[in-house]
């Protein structure tokens, strides 16, 4: 029993100098490594421990687990910042890719989160859904993307939901575009299947890829991009329609060119939106080609261990991805994000302290 020699009272532990977490012997440059390890390069935390082990260091795995958490769950006030603003673009490109998550109440003890990509004004965020249900993905992203949204041919996006005591569909039709890879990708399965009619309609597309591939080499701004759209592109445009219609219900649904006409049939108006405007693009591809750190660093740590875990993670990779993305050094962005965050930042001036607004400071 230790008492005060003076008064003879029990012995006080004196408060921890530096902050009120308890591992204060990690510096927070250790913390950022750990984060941008595992967003960028796809590197689960056990992984970080044996290299730890290696430098002789060795860290109790809770310990990392300890020090993620507290990292992420800072960075999550500017992540869900910067999505905002991300979602608040007149145009977003929206793709999802799943990811287990464990829940001891669940049946199966794990089930299917999805991770949403979200690309919008040369940015890129990530948001989690639990399911695929439309009100999880109303949660996602429908309430703060308002404009248009370029998404895959998914059914529910046209399930109504209620918000403000209304009924709204999840994705507005006069609001949506479609996806060109998505639309040839039946053609393309069909053709390797051996209908050799599949070759026609593939043969337009790549047409207007070429034609995308021209304005791109060229680096045409959004009005010359929509004048070369409507002198080259149009016309192949209006030949795949009239395609179309010669071939809607003259083969068996289930047919490998019967999905893919079907597919294209029921897709075609908001396909055909993304020529109406120069700045829009003809296919989901940049969002796809975001989701693919997700999907090899699913690979890597196979799940996440709750649904809150997961909301973490993504605010984790919307801001090491938005760092890249914008020219900085996300090991030094996240390191000067936990330093200010600790200290306390007022919660009007957290936007300073996005990819953007922290690269142009």
């Amino acid at each position: 029993m230790l008492t005060c020699k003076c008064c003879k009272g029990d012995a006080a532990t004196a408060p921890r100098l530096g902050g009120s977490t308890p591992w204060r012997r990690i510096a927070n440059s250790v913390v950022a490594n750990l984060i941008v390890e595992k967003c960028s390069e796809a590197q689960p935390l056990r992984r970080e421990r044996l290299r730890c082990r290696r430098l002789g260091w060795p860290v109790a795995p809770s310990t990392l687990d300890t020090v993620w958490r507290w990292g992420t769950t800072l960075l999550t006030k500017v992540a869900d910042i910067f999505r905002g603003q991300v979602l608040a673009n007149e145009y977003v490109q929206a793709d999802s890719t799943p990811l287990t998550i464990l829940d001891p109440k669940h049946p199966k003890h794990r089930f299917k989160g999805q991770i949403w990509c979200f690309v919008g004004g040369g940015q890129v965020a990530f948001d989690f859904a639990k399911d695929w249900s439309a009100p999880s993905i109303a949660d996602s992203f429908l309430v703060n993307a308002q404009g248009f949204k370029q998404v895959d041919g998914y059914a529910g996006y046209a399930t109504e939901i209620e918000r403000d005591k209304k009924k709204v569909l999840l994705v507005q039709p006069d609001r949506r575009l479609g996806c060109g890879m998505h639309v040839r990708r039946p053609f393309y399965e069909a053709l390797t299947a051996g209908e050799a009619r599949a070759g026609r309609p593939l043969e337009l597309i790549q047409g207007l890829y070429k034609i995308e591939r021209e304005a791109n080499d060229a680096a045409l701004n959004h009005e010359a991009r929509h004048e070369l759209r409507q002198k080259k592109s149009l016309p192949i445009v209006v030949e795949l329609r009239a395609w179309l219609d010669s071939q809607v219900g003259r083969h068996p649904p289930k047919s490998p060119l019967g999905r893919a006409v079907t597919y294209a049939d029921g897709q075609w108006e908001f396909f055909a939106r993304c020529f109406s405007r120069g700045d829009f693009e003809i296919d989901n591809g940049e969002c796809e080609r975001q989701v693919r750190i997700i999907a090899l660093g699913r690979k890597n740590f196979l799940f996440s261990g709750s649904v809150d875990a997961a909301d973490r993670l993504c605010a984790a990779y919307t801001l090491v991805v938005g760092a890249k993305r914008n020219g900085l050094d996300p090991f030094e962005y996240i390191r000067d994000l936990l330093t200010r965050l600790e200290r306390g930042v007022p919660v009007d001036r957290l936007s300073e302290l996005t990819p953007v607004s922290w690269r142009r400071q």
